[in-house]
């Protein structure tokens, strides 16, 4: 097959048993916009179930007909199929709606036990042993490069190969610069530093766990074709920030394709009104 797993069309019959919907996907930027039930999070919520177990979710079971996703490279995933390997495209699902302590069992958690309090806590746990992971994976690259060659151009190799991390660093930085944050370098996993002091992320406001999920996510793609899916990903996120959100996506993976569903005007205002969709205009068949 030709082209990659990217989503080019999903196609969802008899949804909320009112009517059928079609959406022609662009294999970059697609945001997903709709009044409150429209059908935005259930849309969302099919595509990734689809992607990653093959059937819409259960608690939909009777809401929702058939649901067809088609790929650039002509995959077709229907009802009863086979999921899409993680090795065939990274695919991701960033839900930012926080929930309490009593939704999580922290018995594993280990040092962090006290600070893990919220699901955007445990989420960001998971994504520091990616982060790790991560990095190793990169020093193991810039250890096979220099048994190589330890010439000028080894070294441009190696410095592309750090570029992303980097912007990630920095990226952050800039973001949280107003209330003195800093990524500590020095350290293996996100730990900041705030003037004198030492933050882990689970001290941070909410709106900072949601930026810091969404970018080392994307981070951890490692520049690969993935799918990144976001649910109403301003929430908790100041203004400049919404703003921001989709341009700092590519930088850090060019290769990803985006998939959100928004109510914010601020998502769109960098340039992004064409990639707009509004679920009334994918309507067929309405019952």
């Amino acid at each position: 097959m030709n082209g990659t797993y990217k989503i080019s069309t999903v196609e969802i019959s008899s949804l909320w048993n009112r009517a059928d919907v079609v959406w022609r996907l662009n294999p970059d930027v697609n945001i997903l916009s709709g009044i409150n039930g429209s059908g935005k999070s259930t849309i969302l919520s099919c595509i990734a179930n689809m992607l990653a177990y093959g059937k819409p979710p259960s608690r939909l079971e009777g809401l929702v007909g058939d649901v067809k996703i088609t790929c650039e490279n002509g995959h077709v995933l229907s009802r009863g199929s086979s999921s899409i390997a993680p090795e065939q495209i990274a695919i991701s699902y960033v839900r930012t709606f926080d929930h309490g302590a009593e939704a999580i069992n922290t018995e594993w958690i280990g040092k962090y036990r006290e600070l893990i309090c919220t699901e955007l806590d445990k989420i960001i746990y998971n994504l520091q042993r990616r982060y790790v992971d991560y990095q190793l994976n990169i020093s193991k690259k810039v250890t096979d490069i220099l048994r190589k060659d330890n010439s000028a151009a080894a070294h441009e190799s190696i410095a592309l190969l750090m570029h992303q991390q980097q912007q990630f660093l920095e990226m952050v930085d800039l973001l949280f610069e107003e209330t003195g944050k800093k990524i500590d370098r020095e350290q293996n996993e996100v730990i900041f530093s705030c003037g004198k002091e030492t933050l882990t992320p689970y001290q941070l406001s909410s709106g900072e766990k949601q930026m810091l999920i969404i970018l080392l996510t994307v981070l951890v793609q490692d520049g690969k074709a993935a799918i990144l899916l976001m649910d109403e990903p301003e929430i908790s996120l100041h203004f400049d920030w919404q703003k921001k959100l989709i341009q700092y996506t590519l930088e850090l993976n060019p290769n990803v394709q985006i998939i959100l569903a928004t109510h914010s005007p601020a998502m769109i205002m960098e340039g992004w009104l064409d990639k707009v969709s509004e679920v009334r205009d994918l309507i067929q068949n309405a019952r």
